[in-house]
């Protein structure tokens, strides 16, 4: 199947703030690396243009194999999350031509005040823009790499992740476009979106392989969460570039609201 991405690290053309990790972090240092690189778009699908699309949301799906090769220091395919999205093709919003995935993985700690919000501190994202027959069926495969931006997390380090599906059909939630640091990564109340939370990413697992039903359409109602405030070191470690455990979660920031309009500060990840 052909697939149309785009991978998104940052975007200084269009003035994007993205939050994520502590900005005194390595994390900071990758964005800047991922910032010089630029945007990585392979768009390659022609436009989908009409489809007669089915209804209700399609069954479960097995993952295939990984596709992608880990950015880890150290190459590992655990680091690759793969997944698919699930929809009712008749209970879109606005019936765009080009709808695309927002795919976010997230830690499930926040530092910064509003964070909760999204559904945990940013860690990597996704772009994947629909294909003609995903649109008919509402089945959409992707995979989204925790090393991206090139820094290691792993869960013995660094605990459990949350993964954020929003199904975009206006641009909203596109980075390249997107003006404000908080709201492009909030779902809009009708749009479908699901938050699957507690997922292992191991450095002595396997690739995870993740369920995604966008069964919700509350918007923030759907990825809101209630932050850890503890991650627990486990043995045996791995090699991660970050390591928030053995200790507290340091006290949040006051940040704008998320639908303030207002651009964060905080563009770390």
């Amino acid at each position: 199947m052909r697939a149309t991405t785009l991978l998104v690290a940052a975007s200084v053309a269009a003035g994007v703030a993205i939050v994520g990790c502590s900005s005194d972090s390595p994390e900071v240092r990758a964005v800047g690396l991922a910032l010089d690189a630029g945007i990585r778009d392979v768009r390659d699908a022609a436009p989908m243009g009409d489809a007669t699309v089915e209804g209700g949301i399609p069954g479960a799906q097995a993952c295939a194999p990984v596709s992608s090769t880990s950015r880890c220091k150290t190459r590992n395919e655990a680091s690759v999350v793969r997944g698919t999205a699930r929809f009712d093709p008749k209970a879109r919003v606005t019936g765009s031509a080009m709808p695309a995935l927002a795919i976010f993985l997230r830690h499930s700690f926040v530092y910064v005040e509003g964070e909760n919000r999204l559904g945990g501190r940013l860690h990597a994202l996704k772009r994947v823009v629909l294909e003609r027959e995903q649109l008919r069926t509402g089945v959409v495969p992707f995979e989204i790499d925790m090393c991206e931006l090139d820094v290691a997390a792993w869960s013995e380090e660094n605990g459990t992740f949350n993964l954020v599906v929003i199904l975009d059909e206006n641009d909203a939630h596109d980075v390249v476009t997107a003006r404000d640091g908080y709201a492009y990564q909030m779902p809009k109340v009708g749009e479908l979106a699901k938050l699957i939370s507690g997922i292992e990413i191991s450095c002595h697992g396997t690739s995870p392989c993740i369920d995604v039903p966008l069964d919700c359409n509350d918007g923030i109602g759907c990825t809101n969460i209630t932050p850890i405030e503890h991650v627990t070191c486990r043995l045996p470690s791995c090699a991660s570039d970050i390591s928030f455990c053995a200790s507290a979660i340091p006290d949040q920031a006051p940040a704008p609201s998320p639908d303030s309009g207002t651009r964060a500060s905080n563009t770390g990840l």
